[in-house]
């Protein structure tokens, strides 16, 4: 009895063997039993909010779109090109020139709520807001806590943001001089982060992040817009950063 066992046990394995070998039989995790989240793409808000469980409307205080489909922003450090490719009342979906794609809120201010691409791709939930920067005033201020889950890389945390409106500042970048809303944001009260946003554009000219445990900021400026607004500034002569 004890041989025959024994010649069955072989036998059982030899035939595992041979169905692994022919592809019949896998084993481990699945692709098709794994979450994977929707390509925003170019099919814009309406594909992505199918999803509802997932996308969380945000009243960010803009009555209508700051800016319209088509919209296009270069920036430099890294030179990086987004084109606005859906907008509605509530979202905007962006791709750039790499084919990297995010969503947004209505407010570039905020910090977006998915993206996808060939190095990084995740979601955020923005939850326990307390205050509105939205009409945009000095010394506004918004607190709000994000969830971040990223599928590339893998990680997952959580961090608190505060946002403070410094005040109007005319402000002189590559694409030109514009007047801006300067705000500053914390992140975890370690993190900083300095926008300058253009009301005329919708979207900010200048970015300086300031990473946790490192005195480098990291700079970045809008090189061009299309459209750009009619009365934007270019002359030489046109008035310096007050700060």
């Amino acid at each position: 009895m004890g041989i025959f066992c024994f010649q069955r046990f072989w036998l059982g394995i030899l035939c595992c063997l041979s169905l692994l070998q022919a592809g019949c039989l896998r084993v481990g995790p699945q692709p098709e039993d794994a979450m994977v989240t929707r390509h925003i793409g170019d099919h814009g808000i309406a594909t992505l909010q199918e999803n509802q469980t997932s996308l969380i409307p945000l009243a960010t205080g803009l009555q209508k779109p700051p800016l319209s489909q088509g919209s296009v922003f270069v920036y430099d450090n890294p030179v990086t090109r987004w084109e606005a490719t859906g907008v509605d009342h509530e979202n905007i979906t962006w791709r750039n020139s790499r084919g990297d794609t995010k969503l947004t809120t209505l407010s570039m201010i905020l910090p977006a709520l998915r993206w996808k691409g060939a190095q990084k791709s995740g979601r955020r939930i923005i939850s326990e807001i307390s205050g509105e920067l939205h009409p945009l005033q000095k010394g506004k201020r918004i607190r709000f806590r994000e969830a971040v889950f990223n599928t590339r890389p893998p990680g997952e945390y959580v961090t608190y943001w505060e946002c403070q409106v410094q005040g109007m500042v005319y402000l002189s970048v590559h694409a030109g001089t514009f007047s801006t809303w300067q705000i500053l944001c914390k992140r975890n009260g370690r993190e900083y982060l300095l926008l300058n946003y253009a009301p005329a554009l919708g979207n900010n000219v200048r970015i300086i992040r300031v990473p946790e445990n490192n005195n480098k900021p990291v700079v970045r400026q809008l090189i061009a817009a299309s459209p750009m607004p009619a009365d934007k500034k270019k002359q030489a002569d046109s008035p310096k950063d007050k700060q």
